[in-house]
């Protein structure tokens, strides 16, 4: 049996040591005063592995299915014994990797070869190659000439939680895998013929998006977190302006004109230069956060870390942890719908056609290479639907 205090001060003191954040050691300290509370209550004599079992079955934490935040309260109890029995936790089980089988090496080479010659970017190649090792490490077959439907049917078993637009996506890269192979004699043409054909156009799901209402709730609101107008500056980007998050962290001193207040800029997915001005609410955001909050660092890019060593953001994940703690602090419900910063562009695509914008402005300002894919956005544009919606007919 262990003292849960004295447990609780050798994990504290693990994660000062490993540089773990402020923040990030007070919620473990959170989870811990609950635990202690409760153990003061129920398990006087001390604590022990039958005693965390209890707690989290107590606590319902004993389920497969947990949210993230309860992965996380459960990651923070058991870390307890395991720094108290090994003196660090235990490292996480690395994730399995889709392994490419030594005989079929060369056909992989082959269709990676393939596919450059193509002309394809780098992010379609990787995107394509990793289905590609998917499919090669589901299907059982350790050749090309192995390759059967049999292939096709085991490979087809290991996606059955995927969404419809990912089995479909993940089939016809197989599909084009398999008849490039057959193309060059390598495998039978009843392999690509047998892959199934699943709906699942990438504009068939309604997208996320919230009223006017709800985003000035967002954007006035009071951010807690440590770097409130970065934060703020972030969602008036996307909400006013439309721009992917990949754009907003592209973004450069360099592509603000403070005089014009324009932004100028490449979107990285379509390749096109973007010229889009900036209402003052926006301008003044931008300013305030590189006027008051931003550190100083040796790089041009507009948003950077907020914990030293300071540099830029390259991940989508601070924006998203931001951008959802936002949401939970304006009182903004979210149920049912995403809530990270796409949902914003989502917003300012329907809240400008809820407002009479024409299509093709709408295209140019989020950057659509047509109009077809503005058009996504009248399904949830409930207003205007209203006006061509038919009579319910009534029965004899």
């Amino acid at each position: 049996m262990y003292v849960l205090e004295d447990i609780v001060t050798g994990a504290r003191s693990h994660l000062t040591a490993n540089g773990y954040s402020k923040s990030t050691i007070c919620h473990y300290e959170t989870v811990w005063r609950r635990l202690c509370r409760w153990c003061a209550a129920n398990a006087p004599d001390g604590y022990d592995g039958s005693v965390e079992r209890r707690y989290l079955e107590e606590a319902g934490l004993a389920s497969p299915q947990l949210t993230k935040q309860q992965r996380f309260v459960k990651r923070a109890v058991e870390r307890l014994i395991e720094v108290a029995a090994a003196g660090a936790p235990a490292k996480p089980t690395p994730a399995r990797k889709c392994l490419v089988p030594t005989g079929m090496m060369p056909a992989y080479g082959l269709y990676e070869a393939e596919l450059a010659r193509r002309g394809l970017r780098a992010e379609t190649i990787a995107s394509y190659l990793s289905a590609v090792r998917h499919f090669l490490s589901a299907c059982g077959a350790s050749r090309p000439e192995d390759l059967s439907p049999m292939s096709v049917t085991a490979f087809s078993r290991t996606m059955s939680g995927y969404s419809p637009q990912t089995r479909a996506a993940q089939l016809y890269v197989a599909r084009d895998f398999a008849r490039t192979l057959a193309g060059k004699g390598l495998c039978d043409p009843s392999v690509a013929a047998s892959m199934p054909m699943i709906p699942g156009h990438k504009h068939s799901s309604v997208p996320a998006a919230y009223t006017a209402g709800e985003v000035s709730a967002l954007l006035e609101g009071r951010t807690t977190g440590r770097c409130p107008l970065r934060t703020r500056a972030i969602m008036l980007l996307a909400a006013v302006l439309g721009m992917r998050a990949g754009d907003i962290r592209a973004l450069r001193t360099t592509d603000v004109d403070w005089r014009a207040k324009t932004l100028t800029f490449v979107q990285s997915k379509t390749k096109v230069a973007q010229v889009l001005p900036m209402p003052d609410e926006v301008w003044l955001a931008l300013a305030d956060y590189l006027k008051n909050e931003r550190p100083d660092v040796g790089d041009d890019r507009i948003f950077v870390t907020s914990f030293a060593p300071y540099h830029p953001i390259d991940t989508q994940e601070s924006f998203h942890r931001s951008v959802t703690r936002a949401f939970s602090e304006a009182g903004v419900d979210v149920s049912g719908r995403r809530h990270g910063l796409h949902s914003l562009r989502h917003s300012a695509a329907t809240n400008m056609l809820s407002d009479g914008t024409p299509h093709p402005t709408i295209s140019a300002v989020l950057g659509h290479s047509s109009t077809n894919v503005t058009r996504r956005y009248l399904s949830i544009d409930v207003e205007s639907l209203r006006g061509i919606a038919l009579e319910v007919p009534t029965c004899p």
